[in-house]
């Protein structure tokens, strides 16, 4: 595996030795080469309104900040995160932006990674919600540095930009000041391996208990 693309990546991002905080504001994530052809997904809820989750395993999500960015190339909103481990049980959360890492050189090689998912959800009153792209963490075991252990009441901030164009809606959201908005988590578990030639990812959502905040986008 890329270990040391891995390491180059980590302070890249800007990784404190401490984890206290990733800033990937400024890094434009490296994608695998091959793409699946096939995918499968599978688990249960996460969430704070989704079914019980697994004992133990609980994350506070703490937005400190959440601004409207019009020096981007593209409208962007920065927000940065503090995840708290609250729960009972140690948690390993993937800190590697760049999924490129994980890929093997030859596609007969089977891989797994745990990734992920922060994405900003602005709530738009009587016309619903808007829920942007947001950033990918990627994480394994066999990747050097790309998993941080937080023990129970351990935390790591997060500074990231996300594109201001919503996944569920073709038009983008008018952002202003005081618009309500929150940060959601999704855990994920995925191994890629080949089957007669093609590809195939098998994803497993990782069932935990959010506990989050909400605050309003700063002008």
């Amino acid at each position: 595996m890329r270990s040391v693309i891995a390491l180059v990546a980590r302070i890249v991002a800007g990784l404190q030795a401490d984890g206290s905080l990733i800033d990937i504001t400024g890094v434009v994530p490296r994608n695998r080469v091959r793409e699946p052809v096939t995918s499968s997904a599978s688990g249960g809820g996460v969430g704070s309104n989704g079914p019980v989750a697994q004992q133990g395993v609980s994350v506070g999500v703490t937005i400190l900040s959440l601004k409207r960015d019009d020096n981007a190339p593209e409208p962007s909103l920065v927000f940065e995160v503090r995840l708290t481990n609250v729960g009972r049980e140690s948690l390993e959360f993937p800190t590697d932006p760049n999924l490129a890492d994980f890929e093997p050189e030859s596609a007969s090689t089977p891989y797994a990674y745990v990734s992920a998912h922060l994405y900003v959800v602005l709530d738009l009153n009587q016309r619903g919600t808007a829920v942007l792209p947001g950033v990918l963490f990627y994480g394994s075991k066999q990747v050097t540095d790309t998993l941080k252990l937080l023990g129970p009441g351990q935390s790591i901030q997060i500074r990231a930009r996300t594109r201001l164009k919503p996944v569920n809606a073709n038009s983008m959201p008018k952002v202003t000041a005081n618009l309500p908005a929150k940060v959601e988590l999704l855990l994920q578990q995925s191994s890629v391996t080949q089957n007669n030639g093609a590809l195939h990812e098998e994803s497993r959502q990782i069932s935990i208990q959010i506990v989050s905040n909400s605050i309003n986008v700063s002008p």
